[in-house]
């Protein structure tokens, strides 16, 4: 049976609706969603953008105290590591360590605390690593990686407040040297007794920092090659 002219028109409005209702379901409410989406992305980098401009505004500031703090820890390290020539720097650092276990021995009343090894390891220059070391060696304060650094195998043997005390000293300069201590062994040096402070191996792999002694000019020569004679006083 055919259809007459307005069941027609009724049919065509009903599928231009349908089509109409596929469309906003599949197209336009996911534009929706996504321009929300985006309005959100949008808020969010504002508030990020007003941040980052406030940050830039004290920037200067920053720069400024950064420079300040920088200065004073320059003048902290270089206070702190005396300039000494390059051939005395190991024999000076193995006696000063001698003397600081015979101190600590001594004020603490630990018979037991003494050096088993002190053996030197390599001398890293700077803005270098240790040779066949791993990279994260590198000194982490900026202002110490213009010092070359020597390695120092230290073996110990003594109580465990002991070794905290040694430490302890080491931390407040008391060998006026910039040390750094990346990790400590402790293991029984003998069997252990109940009630008994243990006897403790105590293996501390260090580096110490070189100021070097250099001169600043190179020694006069009188004609020939020879020395110049020094001056009279």
């Amino acid at each position: 049976m055919g259809l007459n002219t307005p069941m027609k028109i009724v049919l065509a409005v009903v599928i231009i609706f349908l089509i109409g209702i596929g469309f906003y379901l599949l197209d336009y409410q996911k534009k929706i969603t996504t321009i929300k989406q985006l309005d959100q992305t949008l808020t969010s980098k504002k508030d990020q953008l007003k941040m980052d401009e406030e940050r830039v505004k004290k920037l200067p500031e920053e720069i400024r105290k950064h420079e300040k703090l920088q200065g004073q820890l320059d003048s902290l390290i270089k206070k702190q590591l005396p300039k000494e020539p390059k051939e005395l720097f190991v024999p000076a650092f193995i006696r000063e360590i001698e003397e600081l276990v015979s101190a600590e021995k001594k004020f603490l009343g630990d018979e037991s605390f003494k050096i088993l090894s002190l053996a030197p390891g390599p001398l890293t220059q700077p803005g270098g690593n240790e040779p066949g070391g791993p990279a994260d060696n590198e000194p982490k304060v900026e202002a110490l990686k213009r010092f070359p650094r020597q390695l120092f195998n230290l073996h110990l043997q003594g109580k465990y407040y002991t070794c905290m005390h040694f430490l302890h000293q080491l931390a407040l300069l008391r060998l006026k040297r910039l040390v750094t201590i990346s990790k400590i062994n402790l293991g029984p040096a003998e069997q252990v007794k109940y009630g008994v402070s243990p006897m403790l191996n105590i293996i501390i792999p260090m580096e110490a920092y070189l100021n070097e002694e250099k001169s600043d000019a190179p020694p006069a020569t009188a004609p020939g090659g020879a020395p110049a004679p020094a001056p009279a006083r």
